[in-house]
């Protein structure tokens, strides 16, 4: 997960050499599970070092796009998706002054195949294609789904979405979907009642 790269301060384009979260200000913030993936991915470095294992870890956020199991309809972002194509409430109430890094299920196991695959690589890989801030989100899938039931606009000036470093994801060579190509795949999937629910 992308929450183990947040250092403090925060930079304007992170990557996932340098950058870490600080695992004690995590369970400060009450952010216990980015604290236990901090805290399990250095472990995880520091015994593979020590035993001289190559580890390639993929950092992922959102995950867009076809899902396995009927469970899998019931978290994000495929559950909220699934309520605005059926004309109910998105994720949010009030669109907030945030956003979001996501990524395309079928690039991130691509991802992770080319890492398995590669005997040069090692270390930490951002799975994501970007960040989007929430309005530009939600104005994207408003094209998908034009009567869809928009939230409240945000207030004040928007942040600035979470900038990344994909060099090294790149590197890889997996081409990956941008944002409008993976929420149009996602809705579109959606919209086939893919487990006839």
């Amino acid at each position: 997960s992308t929450s183990s790269t947040n250092p403090i301060p925060s930079v304007p384009v992170k990557n996932e050499v340098d950058h870490w979260s600080d695992a004690d200000e995590q369970r400060r913030a009450k952010k216990y599970t980015s604290a236990t993936k901090t805290v399990m991915e250095q472990a995880a470095m520091a015994l593979a070092a020590a035993h001289d294992v190559r580890l390639s870890i993929l950092l992922p956020t959102g995950m867009y796009g076809p899902v396995i199991l009927p469970e899998h309809m019931q978290g994000n972002p495929q559950v909220w998706l699934k309520r605005l194509i059926e004309g109910g409430e998105g994720r949010h109430q009030q669109i907030p002054n945030n956003s979001s890094s996501m990524i395309h299920l079928h690039d991130l196991a691509a991802l992770f195949l080319a890492a398995y695959e590669n005997p040069a690589a090692s270390g930490r890989y951002f799975g994501v294609y970007d960040s989007w801030h929430w309005q530009d989100i939600y104005a994207e899938l408003q094209k998908l789904l034009p009567t869809m039931q928009m939230p409240a606009p945000i207030e004040g000036t928007p942040v600035t979405p979470t900038g990344f470093d994909t060099t090294r994801r790149d590197s890889l060579g997996v081409p990956v979907r941008d944002i409008p190509t993976l929420l149009k795949d996602t809705v579109e999937w959606l919209k086939t009642d893919p487990f006839k629910a």
